[in-house]
């Protein structure tokens, strides 16, 4: 059909980023489609100081995730290429976790596999989902 449905837009979506890896292109095509499906869409990207380059965060926010996306629900991702993630970064997806936010690890295989398209295009998740999504990120994230 002309037009094509949410599985013609998720295929997209991954034969546009199948060849890149590097977390900050990867981030930048989330960040069109959340766009293009509603979402506010929140980052924190690095600047070049005369000490090199750093991100700007005041208090405790070093190791906050890499987006922040708010439509009907608020979801945080950290978007990994081909790097690890850190220590600040497991402590802080623990800490939303735990005060039961949305928290999601994205790489370029959940990308082409649509699953991060079915993150972006879901309404509000039921909270067996939810239960079951931090279950998961426990298991393969977040142990610090």
């Amino acid at each position: 059909p002309a037009g094509g449905g949410a599985g013609d837009a998720r295929a997209r979506a991954g034969r546009a980023c199948r060849s890149r890896v590097k977390g900050r292109e990867l981030q930048r095509e989330i960040i069109k489609s959340a766009n293009r499906l509603g979402w506010a869409c929140a980052t924190f990207p690095p600047v070049e100081t005369a000490r090199g380059w750093r991100t700007p965060a005041g208090a405790q926010g070093k190791g906050w995730p890499d987006i922040t996306l708010v439509r009907d629900r608020v979801v945080f991702a950290e978007v990994k290429g081909t790097d690890t993630v850190r220590p600040d970064q497991r402590l802080w997806a623990n800490r939303l976790l735990l005060a039961g936010a949305e928290v999601h690890l994205w790489t370029p295989a959940q990308w082409e596999d649509g699953s991060v398209m079915g993150v972006l295009e879901m309404q509000r998740p039921s909270p067996e989902w939810l239960r079951d999504m931090a279950e998961e990120l426990s298991r393969t994230l977040l142990r610090v």
